[in-house]
């Protein structure tokens, strides 16, 4: 089947502190990086109105199809009510703004990028420099080299790049799409 050429991707990571985001034409990684989302002091209803902004300047400027949502799967996530109310403004975001929002487990991606042994979030990000772009092994080695328990800055960036890696190698590209681009998150 056909994937199109002009299709624009976008992936996030999200998280109540920072928000991995990547833009992807097919396979063309067009932007990464981290945007930081909440403050010290700030609330429920500043939290969403930043990410708010956030993801209207991307969709402004990147004018997606497809939104694609890292699923709430691990517990930590699943409890914390700011990233429960993240996770569905973004949802709702993306249907206000005519965006299919695709939502994926985890797991089921990184199992996918690591086809042998356990599927880490590190092992995801090193599959992704060596098999898509080399250029950010300097984003893996600055995570690689942090303590276990210091937390990893980059990991939410290299985890919306492999939400829009699975969904480019096994999704089928929207069906309804009219502008033959897409966003991920």
């Amino acid at each position: 089947r056909s994937r199109g050429l002009g299709d624009v991707y976008k992936r996030q990571d999200p998280g109540v502190k920072t928000m991995g985001v990547a833009i992807m034409k097919d396979l063309d990684l067009r932007y990464w990086g981290i945007k930081r989302i909440r403050k010290t002091g700030m609330n429920k209803k500043e939290l969403l109105e930043k990410t708010e902004k956030i993801l209207l300047s991307l969709i402004n400027r990147y004018k997606p199809d497809v939104l694609i949502i890292q699923k709430l799967f691990f517990v930590q996530q699943k409890e914390s009510p700011n990233l429960k109310a993240l996770n569905r403004k973004i949802r709702l975001f993306a249907m206000k703004n005519k965006i299919q929002p695709i939502e994926y487990n985890p797991l089921e991606v990184r199992s996918f990028l690591c086809q042998n042994g356990r599927p880490t979030k590190m092992k995801a990000a090193k599959t992704i420099c060596e098999n898509y772009y080399p250029f950010l092994f300097r984003y893996y080695y600055k995570d690689l080299n942090k303590k276990w328990w210091q937390e990893k800055y980059y990991i939410k960036m290299f985890n919306a790049i492999a939400l829009g890696i699975y969904y480019l190698k096994n999704e089928r590209y929207p069906r309804n799409c009219s502008k033959n681009r897409s966003v991920c998150l």
